[in-house]
């Protein structure tokens, strides 16, 4: 499965479906408030690596992990003070307590989410970003399994300090709507 993946994922990128992103998330510019100034961040598919980028300039060092090598070497090339790792998150391992601040947009993998827990470190950040069952009503295609539940993101990280939630569509400059789920969330110290 991750071989296909990876595959889909590499022609992807090498198409212009991904290349006009230039700007990070709006997610992130609101939790600015909330981020490090120092520290180590991780990108869960981190993709061309424009979010790595907003993180590096706000002063944190950044592990970005993808199964995409094209956009692994593109964000290389581009963002060259990024931490890169070419690799399925499903099979990667990070020590407990590592990370300062981890971020995740619109990539669902639900069985991260303890992972996760463990490796931020106490009162560590987490940002999560990523599309809900909704989306079906414009894009039949979307495997159910890759889409969230209504406030399934929120339940899954009550045990956090919950900075910041919020579900619905939104327009953030792509071609199509997303019915999206947002969260900002820190761990208790």
């Amino acid at each position: 499965m991750a071989n296909n993946d990876a595959i889909r994922w590499n022609h992807r990128y090498l198409t212009n479906e991904y290349r006009n992103i230039r700007h990070p998330r709006s997610l992130l510019y609101q939790a600015k408030p909330f981020l490090p100034h120092s520290g180590i961040a991780l990108d869960v598919a981190c993709g061309l690596g424009t979010n790595a980028r907003y993180l590096i300039q706000n002063g944190l060092n950044v592990i970005g992990v993808d199964i995409s090598l094209v956009a692994l070497q593109q964000a290389r090339r581009n963002y060259p003070k990024f931490e890169l790792i070419c690799a399925d998150m499903e099979n990667i391992y990070f020590p407990n307590a590592y990370f300062d601040v981890i971020i995740n947009f619109y990539y669902l993998q639900r069985s991260l989410w303890s992972s996760f827990r463990k490796w931020l470190k106490p009162g560590g950040l987490l940002i999560i970003e990523t599309l809900k069952r909704e989306m079906r009503e414009i894009k039949p295609e979307i495997c159910v399994d890759f889409l969230l539940s209504p406030n399934e993101l929120q339940l899954a990280f009550a045990d956090l300090d919950i900075l910041y939630y919020q579900e619905g569509w939104t327009s953030q400059s792509t071609t199509h709507p997303r019915c999206i789920a947002s969260l900002i969330a820190r761990k208790p110290v």
